[in-house]
C-alpha cells in the first residue's frame, strides 16, 4: 500500500514487523495493521420512535458517515543514528496535508483520500526499529478504483460502474459550448453559458472552464451513477464533444 501527499509517497511493504530484516529506510505495514478499510463506513441514519405506536419512522435517506482509517506500521533503518528523527519529521509533515491511501490486494487497486484526525505517533521499539500509527478521517467514505473515460456514441453515453456504490462523474466538453443537457432517468443536468472546454463536477454541481467557474447550471439535480450499466442521454452545442470520467466506487 502507499500513502501519497504533496511531500512524496510513503510505500509500505506488507508483512509483520518481526519478519523484516533491518535495512536502509524500510517502511512497512504491520500484520492486521489496516483497520477501517475492509468494512464500510458507519451508518448515519436512525429511526425516530413513532409517538403512541410501536416502532419508528423510516429514515428519509440511508447514509453513511466519514470513513475512519487506522494504519499501523513500522520503520526500520540501521544506517544512521538520526534515522528515527528523520522518520519522525516525515510523519509529522503529514499533519496538514491531503493524503491518498492506495491499497492493492485481491480485489484490485482502490483508493481513499483524507487527512490526519489525530497526531501521528512514532514509538521506538529498539535501536533501529520504530512503530507508528496514523488515523485518517476520509470525508468521502467510498473507496475508488481506476478512472475510466466513456465517450458519447450517437447521443448516448453508456457508463459502466463495476463497484457497489453510486459514483459521481466528471463531465468534460471539448470545443465551444453554449448549452448542454444530460438526462439519466428522471434526473437532468442542464448548463447554459459560453465557454470553451467545459468541465462539470457533478458531486458539487460546479462548472469550470480554464480553471474558473463558467456559465450556470439551470437544472442541477445530482447526477450519480449506480452500480452496473447506466445510459445517459446527451444534448450539446453542435460541434462540441462530450465524455464522462468515472471512478467505480465501493462501500
Amino acid at each position: 500500500m502507499t500513502i501519497s501527499s504533496a511531500s512524496g509517497v510513503l510505500d509500505l511493504v506488507d508483512g509483520p514487523l518481526l519478519n523484516r530484516a533491518p535495512g536502509p529506510g524500510i517502511w512497512g505495514l504491520e500484520k492486521d495493521g489496516l483497520e477501517g478499510w475492509y468494512e464500510p463506513a458507519p451508518p448515519r441514519a436512525e429511526s425516530v420512535l413513532i409517538p403512541q405506536m410501536h416502532g419508528g419512522y423510516w429514515p428519509a435517506h440511508l447514509l453513511v458517515g466519514p470513513r475512519i482509517l487506522t494504519i499501523r506500521g513500522f520503520h526500520s533503518d540501521k544506517t544512521s543514528a538520526v534515522a528515527e528523527a528523520v522518520a519522525r519529521d516525515r510523519l509529522a509533515a503529514l499533519i496538514t496535508q491531503e493524503l491518498t491511501v492506495h491499497v492493492q490486494d485481491a480485489s484490485g487497486g482502490r483508493s481513499v483520500t483524507g487527512f490526519l484526525g489525530t497526531q501521528p505517533i512514532l514509538r521506538p521499539i529498539n535501536a533501529w526499529r520504530a512503530g507508528f500509527s496514523l488515523v485518517l478521517t476520509c470525508p468521502d467514505p467510498m473507496k475508488y478504483g481506476r478512472e475510466a473515460v466513456f465517450p458519447t456514441i450517437g447521443n448516448v453515453i453508456t457508463v459502466q460502474n463495476p463497484g457497489t456504490a453510486d459514483t459521481y462523474p466528471i463531465i468534460e466538453v471539448s470545443g465551444r459550448v453554449t448549452n448542454l443537457t444530460l438526462t439519466q432517468g428522471d434526473r437532468r443536468v442542464r448548463w447554459a453559458g459560453n465557454a470553451t472546454d467545459l468541465r462539470i463536477d457533478t458531486r458539487y454541481g460546479i462548472a469550470y472552464s480554464g480553471g474558473v467557474e463558467a456559465g450556470g447550471l439551470i437544472d442541477d439535480a445530482v447526477l450519480s451513477l449506480p452500480p452496473g450499466t447506466t445510459p445517459v442521454t446527451v444534448s450539446v452545442t453542435s460541434g462540441a464533444r462530450v465524455q464522462m470520467r468515472v471512478r467505480p466506487a465501493w462501500h
